[in-house]
């Protein structure tokens, strides 16, 4: 059967836009150095300071910095950095507890 060419049909160009709802390759490879990124500064600066304010404050900062970083994964970065600054805040009070002798 020999091939032909016909003018009344029309090919579409394939698209090449990313649906909203998948997660392409460099959003993913961007998220990972992202967390990477904080995880080493929070390794780092775990519970800065000497007093309990401070130390709960860098506590809150960094888990709002990490929660938010989670909370863009899943689409709601406020409500991760609202629940990572609470976290946070939690853990550089116990820390400077723990550092004062109070707790064990």
């Amino acid at each position: 059967m020999p091939l032909t060419f016909r003018s009344d049909v029309r090919v579409e160009e394939a698209s090449t836009t990313t649906p909203p709802n998948r997660v392409t390759t460099m959003q993913r490879l961007a998220t990972t150095a992202m967390m990477s990124l904080i995880i080493v500064a929070a390794v780092s600066l775990t519970a800065c300071g000497t007093t309990t304010t401070s130390r709960s404050g860098s506590g809150a900062l960094m888990g709002a910095a990490g929660g938010a970083a989670i909370g863009s994964i899943s689409g709601n970065a406020g409500s991760g950095a609202l629940i990572g600054a609470g976290v946070g805040a939690l853990g550089g009070f116990l820390f400077d507890q723990h550092q004062k002798g109070n707790i064990d």
